[in-house]
């Protein structure tokens, strides 16, 4: 009942129906995971695709070791050449050592799917699950403010997030579609 009437007043303020949503959650039903992975290129230069194999491969290891969780988020947190640590996609950088630090955030799959289930019943389709904690990274100490939060967070304001969008690959490259750094 108290679902339903929050629904009301929004479509009351937007004056059309809700149809679809993104929704910021704070729970215990997620799961932070920083994995590294490490790859030898014999000075060899670092090109987009192997980062992007990278990346995949290790998207696919996290679903199948933790099938009971979902990813929301996956985070670059370091590009790291040769025992020096790089912000930016070091792309065309020759090293002997490559490795990617990363952090994916993951939700309850069953926790996702009784949401789902409860907004259906009202007609609304959840889009995007966020995590409350990583969106709250995306504000200054000083701020507060959780919807510019999740909106930062939905319009890929963090740069080394990759965003995850479907399962099939369009015909546009991993990082043009996913990463922001080529625009």
């Amino acid at each position: 009942a108290i679902l339903k009437n929050l629904i009301i007043e929004v479509e009351k303020k937007i004056e059309k129906p809700l149809n679809n949503l993104n929704l910021m959650i704070d729970s215990s039903h997620t799961l932070s995971i920083e994995v590294s992975v490490k790859k030898n290129y014999d000075q060899k230069k670092i090109l987009k695709n192997q980062i992007e194999f990278l990346i995949q491969d290790l998207r696919q290891q996290i679903s199948s070791c933790n099938k009971n969780y979902i990813i929301s988020h996956i985070l670059i947190e370091n590009y790291i050449l040769d025992d020096q640590y790089h912000e930016n996609i070091p792309l065309d950088l020759k090293c002997n050592t490559f490795i990617l630090q990363s952090k994916f955030i993951c939700i309850e799959r069953n926790f996702i799917d009784i949401l789902k289930r409860i907004f259906l019943k009202y007609q609304i389709e959840l889009k995007k699950i966020i995590s409350t904690k990583y969106a709250k990274t995306m504000l200054n100490s000083s701020e507060k403010n959780l919807s510019k939060a999740g909106m930062m967070v939905i319009n890929g304001s963090n740069l080394k997030e990759v965003l995850i969008s479907s399962k099939k690959l369009t015909n546009l490259g991993f990082f043009e579609r996913i990463f922001h750094i080529f625009s």
